[in-house]
């Protein structure tokens, strides 16, 4: 028998949660690299990262009907640049988990394909993070 599962609207606020403290340490970070290209390649993510906060907030409303209103994650600065990327790494592998999990509740159509569209362009930000880990070695 097949049981229609919503998507978890907690874990979704959840992602929410870190959206200020997500663009000031990439955007932060992008400050501390010596190369030109890498800073470009940061102030990629950091655009890529609000669009995604942007889609995800859509996404929310469309589901719910109403605005999501969260508390927000204090920013906290990497010790090291060099930690900060790691970091930034380990956190986007845990974001992607997560996105993946709510692809694997959605239900209708429209939301397979929303997250789908949003992973889809998340994945992007993996392969820059992986890019900037190799330059900085």
């Amino acid at each position: 028998m097949n049981q229609i599962r919503e998507i978890n609207q907690g874990q979704l606020v959840q992602l929410l949660t870190t959206e200020s403290p997500d663009i000031l340490t990439l955007d932060f970070l992008s400050t501390r690299t010596q190369s030109p290209q890498v800073k470009e390649m940061w102030q990629v993510l950091v655009a890529s990262r609000r669009q995604h906060y942007d889609w995800l907030k859509s996404f929310y409303t469309t589901i719910s009907g109403k605005g999501a209103t969260v508390d927000q994650v204090t920013f906290s600065r990497p010790a090291t640049y060099q930690e900060g990327i790691v970091e930034q790494i380990n956190e986007y592998h845990q974001r992607l988990r997560r996105l993946m999990n709510l692809l694997n509740e959605a239900n209708s159509d429209f939301e397979q394909q929303y997250l789908r569209t949003l992973i889809y362009y998340f994945e992007r930000e993996g392969y820059i993070l992986n890019q900037i880990q190799q330059l900085e070695r």
